[in-house]
């Protein structure tokens, strides 16, 4: 029985480091990024957390939809280093030495919630929509990623007075 165990504990940790390991298991994962919209006289503020991402992580695009209606389209994906991924699976392997019950608990979970504990939500991806009227500027939307916050700024046309 002993063997029977340790035979099945090698298997789960096999399937932990081949998921932890593989950049494709990480790009599937989603992300809950939480977007506020603010709406103001001369444009729209759109902000979420985004920890573990960098600006080259993220992509905005603005494309007709038609109906006079515009789309606009946030992309990210945040893909740990090969390096970032074995530090993971070390740091994993030595909370189940010591006995660590949510490490435990990890070896029979879905896959999902294996990347989501042992990334700490700074790694996955995400999509975000907005359908934004005719009266922004398209070649006025800027962005940024500071301190772990992304910020994408869509100017607004001014009516003339």
């Amino acid at each position: 029985e002993a063997d029977a165990a340790t035979a099945r504990l090698q298997q789960q940790l096999q399937r932990i480091r081949s998921l932890v390991l593989q950049e494709e298991a990480w790009r599937q994962l989603k992300v809950d990024a939480k977007f506020e919209v603010q709406d103001t006289v001369e444009a729209y503020f759109i902000r979420a957390p985004l920890p573990g991402f960098t600006q080259e992580d993220v992509s905005v695009e603005l494309s007709p939809t038609g109906g006079g209606q515009r789309q606009l389209k946030i992309t990210g994906a945040s893909v740990p280093s090969a390096k970032e991924m074995q530090s993971m699976f070390v740091d994993f392997v030595k909370a189940l030495q010591s006995g660590n019950i949510m490490a435990q608990r990890l070896l029979n979970a879905p896959d999902e919630q294996v990347l989501r504990a042992l990334g700490g939500g700074r790694h996955g991806s995400f999509t975000q929509l907005y359908n934004v009227p005719r009266s922004v500027q398209a070649d006025a939307i800027e962005g940024w990623h500071k301190g772990g916050w992304l910020t994408v700024v869509v100017l607004k046309i001014r009516s003339p007075v």
